[in-house]
């Protein structure tokens, strides 16, 4: 016999031998010890009163006055002991399943991705006047053109976080196909617009939803990514650009379960007029 095969054997019985080890200590428990000192307390009982009675009790109860009042509690706790040992591997094996099946959902996604609008939507700055009389008067300033963005809503019951989304992957269709644009490491991407560079983690509430943001399209039909290009490697500066057709992935986690990897294709495109009050066009889709 090769020695791998020895080693395996080895191996198979040492594992064997512990098994059975670990069934035979669940066995003797506490609950073991406590029905044998009962049935040993209620045989003592028995056998006393029998004892005491002599021959005045039934035929079948003066086998207590005889030696099966030793060997009876010893073929009970015997018994006891071999059913334990019996339903041990099948309890082992119900509770290990029990504990997959626990890690199995609690690696789930607990996260659906989605899109909402997939042509963009305009996003503004609010800014609030109030006057010494206490009235408040909002004014809107466009910041962003057909801002493009993923809905990710926490399907579960409680909150989870901090949910983190990643661009891993771009290309760009080119006459001669899908080129893959590079860049070392994936990119965080934000989930309030207001705060690109401040809101590169989001914890989500049971049953609501939060929006990772992507890029945004100008009249020109050009679509660069939300982020500070300050705050970005020199490589992750000139994500998606002129108009075209773009592929894209984004990771999406919760921070506890599985991650949801998700493909995505971006078409942008000038306005219609060339207008620099008129919005680009954009689709977003899920692939």
């Amino acid at each position: 016999m090769d020695p791998i095969t020895l080693q395996a054997l080895h191996r198979y019985i040492k594992d064997l031998t512990v098994f059975y080890s670990q069934c035979v200590r669940a066995s003797l428990t506490q609950t073991y010890y406590a029905l044998l000192g009962w049935i040993s307390f209620f045989v003592t009982v028995v056998a006393s009163i029998v004892q005491y009675l002599g021959s005045d009790l039934p035929p079948f109860l003066q086998i207590m006055n005889s030696d099966a009042a030793v060997h009876l509690p010893l073929l009970l706790a015997g018994s006891v002991f071999g059913i334990r040992l019996l339903d041990a591997p099948y309890k082992r094996y119900r509770d290990e399943h029990q504990r997959r099946c626990e890690l199995e959902e609690r690696r789930k996604p607990r996260l659906s991705v989605q899109v909402t609008e997939p042509n963009g939507s305009d996003q503004c700055t609010t800014i609030v006047n109030e006057t010494e009389g206490g009235y408040r008067f909002p004014h809107e300033r466009l910041e962003y053109r057909n801002a493009l963005y993923l809905t990710v809503k926490n399907n579960s019951e409680v909150r989870v976080g901090p949910c983190v989304a990643i661009l891993t992957k771009v290309e760009r269709k080119t006459p001669s196909g899908f080129e893959r644009m590079n860049f070392a490491e994936g990119i965080r991407l934000p989930w309030n617009i207001d705060n690109l560079e401040g809101s590169l983690e989001q914890t989500i509430e049971a049953e609501t939803h939060g929006r990772v943001w992507i890029a945004s399209v100008d009249y020109n039909g050009n679509a660069w990514l939300l982020r500070d290009t300050e705050q970005l490697q020199s490589d992750q500066r000139l994500i998606f650009g002129e108009s075209g057709t773009y592929h894209a992935k984004v990771q999406v986690s919760d921070g506890s379960s599985r991650a949801q990897s998700v493909s995505l294709e971006l078409e942008v495109g000038p306005s219609p007029n060339q207008s620099y009050t008129e919005p680009g066009l954009a689709t977003l889709r899920i692939t």
